[in-house]
């Protein structure tokens, strides 16, 4: 059960990163910190 709170938690995090990278114009930046996230 905390692995998977820690997968929606960690899943919560990509989406509001991706929602602030939508509304971000400089794209390329934000597909850099994209690559970087996933990593992790």
């Amino acid at each position: 059960n905390e692995n998977l709170r820690a997968v929606a938690d960690h899943c919560e995090y990509l989406t509001d990163i991706i929602e602030r990278l939508t509304s971000d114009n400089d794209y390329e930046r934000g597909n850099k910190s994209l690559a970087s996230v996933r990593l992790f």
